[in-house]
């Protein structure tokens, strides 16, 4: 194989480097926007935590490329982020990801009383709350009641060291009172 020469090949050197600058500007020029290493950070809702990285070899409009840029953590595909971050030096891009460790659970169920005719309250406490108000968590969470799915619950209580959840469930033994 033919070794470059310099000093035969590159007369005047002037032209090599103005070549040798063109190519490099040429290849990063052709470069996709592409995110750097992600990092876990909070999470961000019930069953989501925020995944963070920088976007590296933009173009134009940082905030275009970066919504425009898709990515791939923990086996979830996304098209673009939840949320862009200009952090004057650079861009971040923050994509809400599935996480287990995010999803509050509710501890046992308890009957309470009679909230009205054909209903009981069922109540209990909201555990592992984390990143997030108590009352949005509550608000979002569903539970199964005897058997029955409830998208969220009637009401959330705060009690000042933990979260209740108090559904209204449906309950023959809430009848009328009878007439003496």
């Amino acid at each position: 194989m033919k070794r470059f020469n310099l000093h035969a090949n590159c007369k005047p050197l002037t032209r090599c480097l103005l070549a040798f600058s063109l190519l490099l500007g040429a290849s990063s020029a052709l470069a996709e926007p592409r995110w750097g290493e992600f990092k876990k950070d909070k999470c961000t809702a019930v069953g989501l935590r925020q995944h963070s990285a920088v976007l590296h070899d933009i173009k134009g409009s940082w905030e275009d490329a970066c919504f425009k840029t898709s990515a791939t953590i923990d086996g979830h595909t996304f098209a673009r982020p939840a949320r862009c971050k200009n952090a004057t030096f650079n861009m971040w891009g923050e994509f809400d990801v599935p996480d287990p460790g995010c999803m509050p659970h509710w501890g046992d169920f308890k009957a309470d009383h009679c909230v009205g005719v054909g209903l009981k309250q069922y109540s209990a406490v909201l555990w592992n709350i984390k990143d997030f108000s108590w009352e949005d968590a509550c608000m979002t969470m569903p539970a199964e009641i005897n058997g029955v799915q409830y998208d969220r619950p009637t009401r959330c209580r705060n009690v000042g060291i933990n979260m209740w959840g108090e559904f209204d469930v449906p309950d023959r033994a809430c009848g009328p009172e009878p007439i003496p």
